[in-house]
């Protein structure tokens, strides 16, 4: 079994991966959070650590465990990088909040968005400030909420946990039981679940009990009842990608019921134009192809695409090539037609500011939607 618990900094992918595996999927799924960290610090910090693309459903099946490491999740293209304005009017990718930032893999502080030290580096890993103002660090093995002046606000104590959701609670694990606290640190549902997630935007969050996962309120009463062998947050449009019957992914609505039956071999979010990157099995490897809210095939990739991920606003979606040597990065657009050839090591989604993070000879900068580098490497 995958220890929740990891050794180091590791991809980002939202991939649902062949369900023997169940908790190679929760691993995979683990990756999202620090990758979306990363695409806002990389540029600021001249940092190496590899990230790997977020939003994607994989179709590279294996039947190894994942490498261990220790990082953890938010939900599959929720994450947002809205730009501010600098006094220049300008759009300034960084943001004002302090960005965490490593001098070296375990040693983490926060910088602004010249690149200066504004909380002094001392965390084991650091994380992204919530809305709220917190920011989840972790400091010997614990993890705890800083403000913005670095100040501890819930000291270091949990086993693991997660960032604040936008209605003010975050899920954290003491002892194996996992529950969910307020910004003061106070249990608002106590720990009594084998694992959770946090809660979506638009609905309940995914918790496990007794090795099924179903979905509570924010009162912790079960909205839909535990049934599922591994379950995701809620898309937008109010679906959310389960899985059952050992490795069979589908889709189910509010009410539990399924939307979409499981039939997948994998079942990532839905994007804001209703597509979602699904896994299905060729009779040779898993391909992969997106579907609309009905179930109904609308892009079909060719067998050389071995890792499809989200779409951006923008209509552009990261794949990976299969058969181009180390596996080459591009951008479709809502056709499946390659409007940015596979030439990147990595390719991260874009974000709201038409940048997208990609990797060239283990250096990072950012790219328009023209492929022209505006940060480079």
């Amino acid at each position: 079994m995958i220890n929740r618990k990891r050794n180091k900094i590791a991809k980002d992918c939202d991939q649902p991966v062949v369900l023997s595996k169940k908790r190679a999927f929760h691993a995979a799924l683990l990756f999202i959070l620090l990758m979306a960290m990363l695409v806002s610090l990389v540029s600021a910090c001249g940092q190496t650590n590899q990230p790997q693309t977020a939003e994607s459903t994989s179709t590279e099946a294996s039947t190894s465990e994942p490498s261990e490491i220790k990082t953890r999740p938010t939900e599959p293209n929720e994450v947002e990088t809205t730009p501010t304005e600098t006094n220049q009017g300008e759009k300034n990718p960084l943001g004002n909040d302090p960005l965490p930032c490593p001098i070296a893999e375990d040693i983490w502080g926060y910088i602004d968005e010249t690149g200066a030290f504004v909380i002094k580096p001392q965390f084991d890993v650091a994380w992204n400030f919530s809305s709220n103002g917190l920011a989840l660090v972790r400091v010997d093995d614990k993890y705890g909420y800083i403000d913005k002046a670095g100040v501890f606000v819930i000291e270091p104590q949990f086993d693991f946990a997660y960032e604040f959701s936008a209605n003010g609670l975050a899920p954290v694990e003491v002892d194996g039981k996992w529950g969910y606290i307020d910004e003061t640190g106070t249990y608002i549902i106590e720990r009594q679940y084998g694992d959770a997630f946090p809660f979506s935007p638009n609905g309940p969050a995914p918790v496990e009990v007794g090795g099924k996962w179903g979905y509570i309120d924010v009162a912790g009463n079960f909205v839909i009842k535990p049934q599922f062998d591994f379950a995701l947050a809620f898309s937008p449009n109010g679906l959310a990608s389960v899985a059952l019957g050992g490795q069979l992914w589908g889709y189910i609505d509010h009410t539990g019921a399924f939307v979409i039956e499981p039939q997948f071999f994998g079942a990532g979010s839905f994007a804001a134009n209703g597509l979602a990157s699904v896994a299905v099995d060729n009779g040779m490897y898993y391909t992969s192809s997106y579907i609309d809210r009905n179930g109904t095939f609308v892009i079909d990739l060719p067998p050389q695409v071995a890792m499809a991920s989200r779409f951006s606003e923008n209509g552009l979606a990261a794949v990976k090539i299969r058969d181009s040597g180390s596996g080459k990065w591009g951008y479709i657009d809502e056709t499946g037609a390659f409007v940015i050839e596979p030439q990147f090591d990595l390719a991260q989604s874009f974000l709201d500011n038409g940048l997208a993070l990609v990797e060239v000879d283990g250096k990072y900068g950012y790219i328009d939607e023209t492929s022209a580098f505006v940060i480079e490497p």
